[in-house]
């Protein structure tokens, strides 16, 4: 069967279902309130010189990271370590009504969609089918920043702020701690890779306004 032969309805329901598969451990990151606190500054220290060395720009690295809105979040970054997939509702994502609501927002939004689809070259059915995953067409933003995210991610090669995370999972939900340290590696990659991309997107936005 050729691409020409599958109708959008049936495209978006594909793509839907391929994202869902890879979409699971980042619905944690959205399912808790606010961040437990604060912290310390000094949390980020090391990430911070270690970002400098990779060729971020000091001073306004120091500054991004010495915002009082930057903090360490354990209670929401331990979430990724709680393994309850099954009792995530993924279904409700390829329902007759959110393919129906995806086509109709791909109607509504042709025109930016097109240029998006034209400039990236990401189909827009995919960036529809994203946008339906992850944030229900835009009516759900999550109640934390990804930022705080993404670094407190990246923090965890540090033993110290490791075992804080482990202790913000209550004990009845904790894997063991063999899963938690190899996992925490998994993490603290990912998460410093995506923490470079976030920044170095962020700066090349700034420029361009």
């Amino acid at each position: 069967m050729k691409n020409s032969d599958l109708s959008p309805k049936l495209i978006l329901k594909v793509v839907v279902a391929l994202i869902i598969c890879f979409s699971v451990n980042f619905c944690y990151a959205r399912q808790a309130d606010v961040p437990d606190s604060a912290g310390d500054a000094n949390e980020f220290e090391f990430l911070t010189q270690r970002l400098v060395q990779d060729g971020f720009d000091q001073e306004k690295t120091k500054a991004l990271f010495g915002n009082k809105t930057v903090c360490f979040d354990p209670g929401g970054v331990s979430l990724f370590f709680i393994h309850s997939e099954s009792s995530l509702n993924y279904d409700q994502f390829s329902s007759p009504k959110s393919i129906a609501d995806a086509q109709m927002y791909m109607e509504t939004h042709k025109e930016i969609l097109n240029k998006a689809q034209e400039e990236f070259t990401v189909d827009k059915t995919i960036i529809t089918a994203i946008l339906l995953v992850e944030t229900r067409l835009g009516t759900y933003l999550g109640n934390r920043a990804v930022l705080n995210t993404l670094a407190t991610m990246a923090a965890l090669a540090d033993k110290a702020l490791a075992e804080r995370v482990w202790r913000a999972i209550s004990n009845n939900k904790r894997p063991e701690r063999s899963t938690f340290n190899k996992k925490v590696d998994q993490k603290s990659r990912w998460g410093y890779e995506e923490l470079k991309a976030l920044i170095s997107y962020a700066n090349r936005v700034v420029r361009i306004e």
